[in-house]
């Protein structure tokens, strides 16, 4: 019984992180005062873009680094969208959500065509954390991409110094100015947007498929 539910707690945690790691992105993102409905499409299409670069090199780091790459292509369009051309935050985001859903759907169905599967990262097990009973296998058990999400939220709950430093300007995107460059220099709601995205974006992972 026991081993039962510690495979069920294990299991839920590797699951889970695709989703932290979206909430993780979506909330660095919302400092900057870009609010990003659209993260599931990018999600999605970080998802594919990972999957089928694995599929056909066989390099799970190459496929992260698609998913990264992507995710930060669809942060700074959406920043665009939202900053330079100043779209109504919630309509553009279900239009970037809708996007990437039919994007992912329809590469996925010429590009692939049939279900097929790789597998993620391995477990890594943590050396003496993970031979703690119970809380061992269930945390320090895990993959690289879940031991990420660990760091991303330790440093946004103690304040590391990548996290001190993000520039919050408010959500009033009328106020600020309108383009990517401003006297010189990336304006902040585009140095949040495109990061949070690739954060969002990164959450392939796992064994089987996109």
């Amino acid at each position: 019984m026991e081993a039962i539910i510690i495979g069920i707690a294990k299991s839920a945690i590797r699951l889970a992180t695709p989703y932290l790691y979206a909430s993780i992105g979506e909330t660095i993102g919302q400092l900057s005062g870009v609010l990003n409905l659209g993260v599931d499409g990018v999600m999605l299409m970080g998802a594919f873009s990972a999957f089928y670069t694995v599929l056909r090199t066989g390099n799970l780091w190459l496929g992260l680094l698609a998913a990264i790459v992507v995710g930060a292509i669809f942060g700074l369009l959406i920043a665009f969208i939202n900053v330079t051309l100043k779209a109504e935050q919630g309509i553009s985001g279900i239009g970037v959500y809708i996007f990437g859903l039919g994007l992912s759907s329809l590469l996925f169905s010429t590009m692939v065509g049939t279900v097929q599967t790789v597998s993620g990262f391995p477990p890594l097990s943590i050396p003496l954390l993970s031979n703690i009973p119970v809380v061992g296998e269930i945390f320090f058990q895990q993959n690289i991409l879940v031991y990420g999400a660990y760091f991303f939220v330790f440093a946004d709950r103690h304040k590391h110094e990548w996290s001190k430093y993000i520039p919050t300007t408010g959500i009033n995107l009328g106020s600020g100015p309108r383009y990517v460059f401003e006297g010189g220099r990336i304006h902040p709601k585009f140095k949040i947007s495109v990061p949070s995205d690739f954060i969002a974006s990164s959450n392939w992972d796992n064994e089987d498929g996109p």
